[in-house]
């Protein structure tokens, strides 16, 4: 039998896209010692003005928190933190970040069902975050995780207090119960 070379060109993107779901990803809890992968991420969030650099060396000590990376190769390519708040009874997720070299894979989808199984293990009844309406993949993630958007309210803020331009968007409130308590009588 002859070998022929196959129809069409092979689309070295989409190989190269699903390259990264081929090699083993873990979802771990971060340390001090991923850092720079997680200054990385926050580089190219919201044109290298993420708040995550201000906060990440707290949320990597938080007693109170579980700040989870996906790692592959070697590397931190998401994260996403889950703080329990309210006397434990609301997990909030917060600083969902993805890679912009590793977005569309499903890491986004992972750690956010990680999340959402650990929250539900520690007992908490709600999960709730914040994120942009605009944020199209953000509002897909949360109705894929069974979250319900509960609040949407509209946000203006100035980038220099000296400058007139505002700036404003929509935030919405996604909440998923995790548990029903029961009433008492």
């Amino acid at each position: 039998m002859k070998l022929t070379e196959p129809r069409g060109a092979i689309d070295k993107s989409a190989c190269e896209k699903n390259w990264s779901r081929l090699m083993a990803a873990t979802i771990r809890r971060l340390r001090s010692s991923d850092r720079n992968d997680i200054m990385e991420i926050s580089s190219h969030i919201w044109e290298g003005h993420d708040y995550l650099p201000s906060v990440v060396d707290e949320w990597l000590h938080d007693a109170n928190s579980r700040f989870y990376g996906v790692e592959v190769g070697g590397r931190v390519v998401a994260v996403g933190r889950l703080r329990v708040v309210e006397n434990g009874s609301i997990g909030w997720m917060e600083g969902l970040r993805v890679h912009p070299d590793f977005r569309g894979r499903g890491f986004a989808n992972d750690i956010t069902r990680y999340i959402v199984r650990e929250g539900e293990s520690l007992g908490v009844d709600r999960l709730r975050y914040t994120t942009s309406d605009e944020n199209a993949a953000s509002v897909k993630l949360a109705k894929m995780a069974g979250f319900s958007r509960i609040l949407r309210m509209t946000v203006f803020w100035h980038h220099n207090l000296e400058a007139r331009a505002r700036y404003k968007t929509h935030l919405v409130l996604f909440e998923k119960r995790t548990r029903l308590r029961k009433l008492k009588d």
